[in-house]
């Protein structure tokens, strides 16, 4: 015991190791047997497991014999190191050679792939299928005396390519003493969890959906509850004004699978209507966001998405009506007009030939994105190219490398928010920036999980009225033309660049799609709004929130929590 209780001790007598006889120090303090164990070249053997980790192994070598790092007296050592110290990897390259020099020199030969008969290279084959090693070298070798470079080349070209081979028995009982060597250049790669996932945030143990984290319902509601940093990739990568802002279509997924979470059913069970963006859902602190799930008087599901602010008070940001798909009311939401390809496959190369307006690239749409005060970062630029029209739009969408590794949604949310953007191309023309902000959506069907690439069709809708609110319908479909997701009155009002609603004071603020306009600061809703900004957003807020109130999206206590 080395703490000593009861009176117990123990002691340890250290003393210096002595080198037997025969043996010598070097400059390093390394300890070795004489040179006399062996006369004549020796081979030293490097190995890696790819060509170019090889090549560096190699440089690393040369590197340290032209500091003078070791003497002659050392290779030896150095050989029987490499031979017995280092585990043998698929690339191999061996040197013969007398003098440190002659090593240097066989190094460098072949790293400038000039040949030599010094030098043996090699790859071992994976399936095992290697030659077997030969036979030992010469009895002289063993015993001491000389060896030249010719007894090695068998046993050297067997190792370059794959044979195992005993080298202890070839140095005999007085073999020398191993020694430190360069290591192997390793690719000192990091590997961190990336805590912006949510999957591998504070609440892993309890993470029921990327989006979900937590069930904390009591008696009084059904609840689940999100922990959100800031640094998950749809909030890092969504800025509205410079201001992080959880993407509206990141609220979708969240109602979605909480009423996956409380009433059971497959991932494209559960539709939403009526939903309703009421405030920004700003994380650039961490916040818990709650989505609570409840049955209205009428007897509907509904969800509503809410923070508490510094009294407990509810923030209400998104409310919503949820709707479960049956046999029977299966073709309810498919309504629309008659668009090439029938009503679940989409002819998009006729409805882009349709398309007579401005054809956008990636960086000229997320320019434009951009000029509006809404930046988005890599996995949230998942729009292509956009072809807008006067009729309808067309973007063709693709997930970057890191978002589609992010897995477990049936609505990506950069897919998704990606569809939305692709209403920008209704709007494309000549004529100064603005924004269009949403408001609302009357109805979103979930048909299959949304792609990792495929396509965005966005028109206006049969009962759209220019001038104030603008309803749009969108259909997302996969690379061949199936429609995953159809979302029907999805519903923007647009501002003048000088007048783009700020993070903190837009309807929404989630969202935001260019447009084209007379960039005078008026508001174009009701011509009656001329001033600043903030009384447009406020303005518009309140106009859409009584909207939401004759529709029956939301009741009078949840128009009330919206306007706190």
């Amino acid at each position: 015991s080395s703490f000593g209780f009861g009176g117990a001790n123990a002691h340890v007598v250290l003393e210096e190791y002595q080198p037997p006889a025969g043996t010598q120090t070097d400059a390093h303090t390394r300890t070795g047997p004489s040179t006399t164990v062996h006369s004549g070249p020796v081979a030293v053997l490097l190995s890696a497991h790819r060509p170019d980790v090889l090549r560096e192994s190699a440089t690393r070598w040369v590197e340290v014999l032209r500091r003078g790092d070791y003497r002659d007296a050392d290779l030896p050592a150095l050989s029987y190191t490499s031979q017995t110290g280092r585990t043998a990897m698929a690339e191999r390259l061996a040197v013969v050679a007398g003098t440190l020099e002659e090593l240097r020199a066989g190094l460098e030969s072949w790293l400038r792939g000039e040949p030599t008969p010094a030098v043996f290279t090699g790859r071992a084959p994976r399936d095992g299928d290697a030659p077997a090693a030969p036979a030992a070298l010469t009895d002289g070798f063993a015993s001491g005396g000389r060896t030249e470079a010719r007894h090695w080349a068998p046993v050297l070209q067997a190792w370059t390519t794959g044979a195992e081979c005993d080298w202890r028995t070839l140095w005999g009982e007085r073999h020398p003493q191993r020694i430190s060597m360069p290591t192997y250049p390793f690719q000192l790669r990091r590997y961190w969890l990336d805590m912006s996932n949510p999957a591998h945030g504070p609440h892993v143990s309890r993470g029921l959906h990327p989006l979900v984290h937590r069930n904390t319902s009591d008696l009084s509601e059904q609840r689940y509850t999100s922990h959100f940093t800031g640094r998950e990739f749809y909030i890092a990568d969504h800025r509205v004004q410079g201001e992080q802002v959880v993407p509206g279509a990141a609220l979708l997924e969240m109602a979605r699978a909480a009423a996956v979470l409380a009433a059971g059913g497959a991932e494209t069970d559960w539709a939403l209507r009526q939903v309703v963006w009421s405030r920004p859902l700003t994380a650039g602190r961490p916040v818990d966001v709650h989505t609570a799930v409840s049955v209205r008087a009428d007897g509907e599901p509904a969800f509503e998405i809410y923070t508490e602010g510094p009294g407990g008070e509810r923030v209400v940001h998104s409310t919503g009506r949820l709707h479960r798909r049956t046999a029977g009311n299966a073709a309810e939401l498919l309504d629309g007009p008659e668009l090439p390809g029938g009503a679940g496959h989409l002819d998009v190369a006729a409805l882009r030939a349709q398309c007579d307006g401005t054809v956008l690239d990636a960086e000229e749409c997320y320019a434009r994105f951009s000029g509006a005060g809404l930046e988005y970062g890599p996995t949230l630029r998942a729009v292509e190219t956009l072809s807008g029209g006067t009729r309808q739009a067309v973007a063709r969408l693709r997930l970057s490398a890191a978002a589609s590794a992010r897995t477990g949604f049936a609505l990506h949310p950069s897919l998704l928010d990606a569809a939305l953007q692709s209403t920008a191309g209704l709007f494309t023309g000549s004529g100064t920036s603005s924004a269009a902000l949403p408001f609302a959506l009357d109805r979103l069907e979930v048909l299959r999980a949304t792609p990792s690439s495929g396509w965005a069709v966005a028109r206006f809708a049969a009962d759209d009225r220019p001038g104030g609110v603008r309803r749009l319908d969108i259909d997302v479909c996969d690379d061949d033309g199936e429609v995953c997701v159809r979302i029907r009155g999805f519903q923007v009002r647009t501002y003048g660049g000088d007048t783009a609603p700020s993070a903190s004071g837009a309807a929404n603020g989630t969202h935001a799609v260019t447009t084209n306009g007379t960039g005078n600061g008026t508001d174009t809703g009701n011509g009656n709004s001329t001033g600043t900004g903030s009384e447009a957003d406020a303005d518009a807020r309140l106009l859409h929130l009584i909207h939401a109130i004759g529709e029956g999206a939301l009741s009078a206590d949840e128009f009330q929590r919206s306007l706190i």
